[in-house]
């Protein structure tokens, strides 16, 4: 192969590779609710930029002759989430060559959880459990309220893990007064002040794992 052939063809994938984030720009700006709301116009241009650093991250920048397990490889606190993070997990990530063989170990400490995952496949702890989530655009003043920031629709990802058969979730709108009419009789009532220091709590613990403010005990 001659380096006329190889500039020809890096120029080609440059190529590819810039209509790609084109492509991709153009079917942000043309959704409605983008196209009629500035904040959301900005949210999914900030959006493409932290896909275009995630794929750097993911298939460029690891070395799998050195693999070591490190965070903010892809999700950080607040300038790359990519959508898909928990707040309340810490994420570590390595690159690895499938031909050769691997082992991890550390100590595990006080989590209570841990999960490691290998492309398709992943190993666990298992919780079972039932999840009732709330979305609306006031607090109705009860446990996993999420907040729709003050948007109309949007797009909600359904996750669960190692169960044996596939969980169908279901969704009922009703209205702010009778939520919880819905809701078993002990649901709690979260106040205002309670509220605040969950969530306050919360970015703390979500901070302190990448290093940012004092460890949350």
């Amino acid at each position: 192969m001659t380096i006329e052939t190889i500039q020809l063809e890096s120029a080609e994938a440059w190529r590819d590779y810039v209509k790609a984030i084109e492509d991709a720009r153009a079917q942000i700006l043309n959704e409605t609710f983008i196209r009629d709301h500035p904040l959301e116009r900005a949210r999914g241009l900030y959006y493409l930029q932290t896909a275009v650093h995630s794929a750097f991250a993911f298939y460029i920048a690891p070395r799998q002759a050195y693999p070591v397990l490190y965070s903010q490889a892809v999700y950080m606190p607040f300038e790359v989430t990519w959508g898909l993070s928990c707040p309340d997990f810490m994420y570590y990530w390595a690159f690895l060559d499938g031909a050769h063989t691997y082992r991890i170990w550390g100590n595990r400490g006080t989590t209570r959880w841990l999960n490691v995952q290998l492309q398709r496949g992943w190993r666990g702890d298992e919780v079972k459990h039932s999840l009732l989530g709330n979305f609306d655009l006031e607090d109705p003043g009860i446990p996993n309220w999420i907040d729709a920031s003050g948007l109309s629709y949007g797009t909600a990802l359904w996750r669960y893990y190692l169960s044996k058969q596939t969980p169908v979730p279901s969704v009922k709108k009703v209205s702010l007064a009778s939520v919880r009419q819905h809701l078993p009789k002990d649901t709690p009532v979260i106040t205002e002040e309670a509220r605040k220091a969950q969530l306050a709590r919360r970015a703390r613990a979500s901070l302190s794992r990448y290093g940012f403010a004092p460890r949350v005990m």
